[in-house]
């Protein structure tokens, strides 16, 4: 499933941190808390892929694990369409 022009357009960005569509489907799997392995088998790429994406992620975030960025999302705005993408 994937997000509608305007959805992507708007979550380009959160709390101005850009992400790539890619990590954004990443962030959506994890606050599902999907596993690397299933994140990876569910995008069609390698679980060495999903860590570089999530390793990504959490450096635009400074923070150092996958509960953190599960936090940081979980206080946005944004939450409710990475919830439903």
């Amino acid at each position: 499933k994937s997000f509608n022009d305007f959805e992507l357009n708007y979550i380009e960005a959160i709390n101005n941190v850009c992400f790539t569509p890619r990590e954004i489907d990443v962030i959506s799997c994890l606050i599902h808390g999907r596993t690397v392995k299933t994140i990876a088998s569910y995008l069609a790429i390698s679980a060495k892929t999903v860590e570089t994406h999530v390793w990504n992620i959490m450096g635009k975030l400074k923070c150092n694990s996958k509960e953190s960025i599960r936090d940081f999302i979980e206080k946005t705005n944004e939450v409710v369409f990475l919830k439903n993408h």
